[in-house]
């Protein structure tokens, strides 16, 4: 069956699920949490018509709060909530824009006890850019290096994908009991600056309630 352009995007992003969930080997049963944080949009809301031309939406960020994995994101209220996975190991979050627009928002974090990860930030932020040079076949890296504040590690590249030319920056923070993640991925020439700019308060606005 042939796949649209709609169809390939959802696969796309299920499999960068996939690979998020098997980035470290789990330890123990990976048994669903019936913790649940507070509820949004789970599926796609009509698209306005101002969104037909994204260079005139600004975006309007709201929070998302998960108790569970102890931290606040904010994201775009008109885009929608398409996964948001708790295991015993690991929660994963994700946030999509409304079609025909293709961007989206990750945030996962692991029991860094339970899946052994490494203390070392900088040894955990390439084991992640190798991860996705496997999901994407070929990266050209933008930027690599430690932060001090908000995050511990950044990272961003260039990749192709179904012939769409995507920029991705990935966010790292690593605290005794969690490893957080929050990754932005989209096709750069649907928006215009004003509407990146909104985009990249959402790394600065994310809140640990742990401190």
């Amino acid at each position: 069956m042939k796949l649209t352009s709609s169809s390939r995007w959802q696969f796309l992003l299920l499999l960068i699920i996939i690979i998020s969930l098997l980035a470290y080997p789990a330890a123990g049963c990976k048994t669903p949490s019936t913790v649940s944080p507070q509820p949004v949009p789970t599926s796609p809301q009509p698209v306005p018509s101002i969104w037909q031309d994204p260079s005139t939406a600004m975006p309007r960020l709201v929070p998302f709060i998960n108790n569970n994995w102890e931290y606040t994101v904010y994201f775009p209220l008109e885009w929608y909530r398409e996964s948001n996975m708790d295991y015993e190991d690991r929660g994963i979050l994700d946030f999509h824009a409304p079609e025909p627009l293709h961007a989206a928002l990750n945030v996962a974090v692991y029991d860094v006890e339970k899946m052994e990860i490494e203390a070392n930030i900088e040894l955990v932020a390439q084991q992640w850019i190798d991860n996705m040079e496997f999901l994407w076949g070929e990266i050209v890296l933008t930027d690599n290096t430690r932060l001090d504040g908000n995050w511990d590690w950044y990272y961003a590249f260039d990749g192709v994908l179904w012939g769409l030319d995507f920029h991705v920056t990935t966010y790292l923070k690593q605290t005794d009991k969690f490893l957080y993640t929050l990754k932005l991925q989209l096709v750069k020439d649907e928006f215009d600056d004003a509407y990146l700019s909104k985009l990249e308060q959402i790394p600065e606005l994310f809140e640990l309630h742990s401190g």
